[in-house]
């Protein structure tokens, strides 16, 4: 690569002082010649430079990953439900996961008593509930024009400052806001970023019992107070 460097930085002199030679340039090239540095190393670096200033500005234009996101017990304390637990051997890393068009991190917690039952018949006569939270961040998402034209937007101020909007697409026209969390729940989308948080039976065989004083509503409060955090 520094022979190859070395290579252009001195072609690029050999012409410029053809050029000159030649005289045949305008007041405005000779001056752009008079401050080029004659001596090849000084080339070298200048070529340098611009090589890596060209990285760090594509870089910062793609300066999101994974670890933008916080973890599962982060997020758990931020949304304020530290009561619950982790399922047994649960380990946070294991919830995050990449793919090419983005990356994102799901976790699921559970009412203390789920894991505590002394016997099958105990367990599906009370399962205990979980909350789950999906959190994403794409390359890009259906704008919200285009997602409002396919009935999937539901108006919420909360968000207007944020450009952002909540989707209903799981839910429908029977969408309310002040409604109990379930596993049809909005998600929230501000710019690349999203949050699905949803309420579900611990075993998915009865209706929820424990966590019905979560709505809509406190879901998008929390999808915010997550993003804020970022």
């Amino acid at each position: 690569m520094k022979t190859r460097i070395r290579s252009f930085a001195g072609l690029s002199l050999a012409g410029l002082l053809l050029l000159t030679a030649c005289g045949g340039m305008d007041e405005a090239a000779e001056e752009a010649v008079d401050d080029v540095p004659i001596d090849p190393d000084e080339i070298e670096e200048l070529i340098v430079e611009e090589a890596e200033s060209a990285n760090e500005d594509e870089d910062e234009e793609d300066d999101l990953d994974d670890t933008i996101l916080p973890s599962c017990d982060e997020i758990r304390s931020l949304i304020g439900m530290d009561e619950l637990v982790n399922a047994p051997g649960d380990d946070d890393e294991e919830d995050r996961y990449e793919n090419p068009t983005g990356f994102g991190i799901n976790c699921a917690w559970f009412t203390p008593d789920t894991f505590e039952k002394a016997n099958l018949k105990e367990a599906f006569a009370d399962p205990g509930e979980a909350l789950s939270v999906s959190l994403l961040i794409e390359e890009s998402v259906l704008d919200m024009e285009d997602a409002r034209e396919f009935g999937f937007v539901a108006e919420d101020p909360r968000l207007d400052d944020y450009g952002g909007y909540v989707d209903i697409s799981l839910i429908g026209d029977s969408y309310d806001v002040d409604a109990p969390l379930s596993l049809a729940s909005p998600t929230v989308y501000i710019g690349r970023f999203s949050a699905y948080i949803a309420t579900m039976n611990g075993l998915l065989i009865a209706e929820q019992n424990q966590l019905t004083e979560l709505t809509n509503s406190w879901a998008i409060d929390q999808a915010i107070a997550i993003y804020d955090s970022l």
